[in-house]
């Protein structure tokens, strides 16, 4: 098995790192929260270059969860936020959350605007077409959908006033997204939405159960949400969550989560049995 050594790195101007992504141009964007909230990693040069998102908006916006990759136009897309405590007590002065682009070809920045006015955006995900992005509101709970080669946004509404949506959704080469509801009322129930025809409904979809994780506490007493999701556009779907951290693979076609296994801190996964296996670079 290989090893790795991690470094770490001081980001400047930058207070908290809450998103990555891998540009067309195979370099790492970087956004998060303090007076540079997207810069660009050059490991080649050993440096960080703020793009300039930052004078462009007002002061106090910040990127969370907020950055896709379009592999149809080869450009970056963003959406930005505030903190909570923030928009808690002024949400009717917050302007609302942007989407921007970035291309790298050009190294241009433009703001597509607001979508949603008094709104923050505290997630962001990509069709896998590259046509859509996908948005979830703060604090109203609302999904949103920017059509990109047009401009055009609709917004979906609330998923409901039970069922409080997470910030990350499923894309899929079907068309349909699927969203996880946390909140009151809401644990282990999904939704999906495919935005060539408007299709919406709670679905029955569950999180798969083992012994040693719930995600539909009674009393909901614990938040669990989907934490993480990567698909390698060939709908090879993989999920982590939290707060349990268990590795989750998703079926599309049949609508079903595998449970894989929970990492350790020693770099094993015990799956669902309680057999242990270890991750590889190989």
């Amino acid at each position: 098995m290989n090893s790795y050594s991690c470094r770490k790195l001081e980001v400047p101007g930058l207070e908290g790192v809450t998103s990555l992504v891998i540009g067309p141009d195979d370099r790492l964007y970087i956004g998060g929260k303090g007076k540079n909230i997207f810069l660009l990693y050059s490991p080649a040069e050993g440096r960080f270059i703020d793009l300039g998102l930052s004078k462009i908006l007002s002061d106090g916006e910040e990127i969370y969860r907020g950055l896709v990759v379009s592999k149809k136009t080869k450009k970056i897309y963003g959406a930005t936020s505030i903190s909570e405590d923030n928009l808690r007590f002024k949400q009717f002065d917050y302007a609302g959350g942007h989407l921007f682009e970035y291309d790298p070809d050009k190294e241009k920045i433009t703001d597509l605007g607001i979508p949603l006015p008094h709104e923050a955006i505290k997630g962001l995900t990509i069709s896998c077409d590259g046509k859509y992005l996908f948005g979830a509101s703060y604090p109203s709970n609302h999904l949103f959908v920017y059509e990109i080669e047009t401009g055009e946004i609709r917004d979906i509404g609330p998923i409901s006033r039970k069922f409080r949506q997470g910030y990350l959704y499923i894309s899929t080469s079907t068309g349909y997204i699927y969203g996880f509801g946390v909140g009151m009322g809401a644990y282990g129930k999904f939704f999906k939405y495919h935005p060539e025809n408007n299709h919406y409904e709670v679905i029955e979809l569950r999180l798969p159960e083992c012994d040693q994780c719930d995600y539909a506490s009674p009393h909901d007493t614990v938040i669990s949400n989907l934490d993480a999701v990567v698909n390698d556009g060939d709908d090879n779907i993989y999920c982590s969550t939290y707060p349990w951290g268990d590795l989750l693979k998703f079926y599309p076609e049949k609508e079903e989560f595998e449970y894989i296994g929970r990492p350790s801190v020693s770099g094993e996964i015990r799956d669902r049995y309680g057999d242990t296996w270890s991750i590889s670079s190989e």
